[in-house]
């Protein structure tokens, strides 16, 4: 639900650098933006470079330069996941130091639906070989209430297992820097879509096991292509978008319930001075087909 304005209120949007900007990011971008906008929020842009052999050159600059175009406003300076590597070792170490971590050899072939079994949890493997490190879970019942999907709950142990917080190759995974990344900046509202669901109860067991505060989270409206499946950067035929008014108001129509033309606004900012006064997220659309 929503809350009253307060200038504690921190939001993020932190899209990936594999492609340009599509309508699926630019949705996520626009229901993270106008929340903390109408709560008198900060909203901060990371740039989550951090897996470096996905990233597509000049994938960053286009996005940010298609949120400036747009006349999305972020606060503070942008955040480069590639540049905080050592904190996120930091972040590491402390996991360490309460032995909630161990090193595993094995393969995707091994984890079976999905699941990781601990296989590697009690084995003494050498660490002069590259191996990923895993957490360790537990099968307590891991419940938060998501303010667009409602109470929802989650074994890690048996439903996810062990999962990854550094890989094999060095890369430090999504799941332990997203966690470092919004802690560190004070974040108090993820607001993302729910392709990102499934990741939440990983993420709010970090913040647990770090002595972190968790902050509330909203898993808003996925674009779906007519095979059902979430649009992707790499698409094929997906248009390239252009930072204009019509395109702002199409993100809008797919999240609010209120339909807007063009013709309503006389420019950008109009339209982000009503939208900054009419967004409800509890009034958000359900999954979009395009």
């Amino acid at each position: 639900m929503s809350r009253p304005p307060s200038n504690t209120y921190v939001g993020r949007f932190a899209p990936s650098p594999t492609g340009p900007i599509h309508i699926g990011t630019l949705v996520s971008a626009m229901a993270s933006y106008l929340d903390a906008r109408i709560n008198n929020g900060k909203w901060l842009l990371r740039i989550e470079d951090i897996d470096r052999p996905r990233e597509v050159s000049g994938s960053a600059e286009s996005i940010i330069r298609f949120l400036d175009c747009a006349g999305f406003g972020w606060d503070d300076d942008i955040i480069y996941q590639s540049q905080r590597n050592d904190y996120y070792q930091h972040i590491l170490q402390k996991l360490q130091e309460k032995d909630l971590t161990y090193p595993c050899e094995c393969s995707r072939k091994q984890i079976a639906n999905g699941i990781y079994r601990s296989i590697c949890r009690d084995k003494q493997l050498s660490t002069r070989q590259p191996l990923a490190i895993r957490i360790k879970t537990d099968d307590k019942e891991l419940i938060f209430n998501d303010r667009i999907k409602g109470q929802r709950s989650h074994r890690l142990l048996s439903q996810t297992g062990d999962f990854v917080i550094k890989r094999k190759d060095g890369l430090f995974a999504y799941q332990l820097a997203v966690v470092a990344d919004d802690a560190d900046c004070k974040v108090t509202d993820v607001v993302r879509g729910a392709d990102l669901l499934d990741s939440t109860p990983r993420q709010i067991y970090l913040y647990r096991q770090l002595g972190m505060p968790e902050p509330s989270y909203a898993h808003t409206t996925l674009i779906l292509d007519h095979n059902g499946n979430k649009f992707s950067k790499s698409q094929p035929g997906d248009k390239i978008l252009k930072p204009q008014l019509d395109t702002l108001v199409t993100a809008w129509n797919l999240l609010q319930p209120e339909i807007l033309s063009t013709k309503d606004f006389d420019s950008l900012d109009s339209f982000w001075a009503w939208a900054g006064s009419h967004w409800d997220i509890k009034h958000i659309k359900q999954d979009q087909i395009l």
